[in-house]
């Protein structure tokens, strides 16, 4: 996912280019990366997605097109089932 990420057209993702990532953002994308657990982060107003080499087999054939791309868009057949947890987790409850 490193060299995918480093590879990756960023214009058309909220997230921007990586140069442009606040140095929490590079942190945490840096752990994830290391880990061998499936792991992912939605980052920024619009949950810019991001995610390891272990989240991609949990991803399927949405790997690698959600790469970058708005958390909603790339979970949107389960979005009403987790948008409640989502919201949780941003007022800062744990879920």
């Amino acid at each position: 996912m490193g060299e995918l990420m480093r590879s990756h057209d960023w214009s058309d993702s909220p997230l921007r280019h990586p140069t442009a990532w606040p140095p929490s953002l590079r942190s945490t994308v840096s752990l994830l990366l290391a880990s061998r657990f499936p792991m992912f982060v939605a980052f920024g107003p619009e949950l810019g997605f991001l995610y390891n080499d272990a989240y991609a087999e949990i991803l399927g054939d949405k790997h690698p097109a959600a790469l970058g791309r708005r958390f909603h868009d790339v979970w949107a057949e389960i979005w009403s089932d987790i948008a409640p947890l989502i919201d949780r987790a941003l007022a800062g409850e744990p879920t």
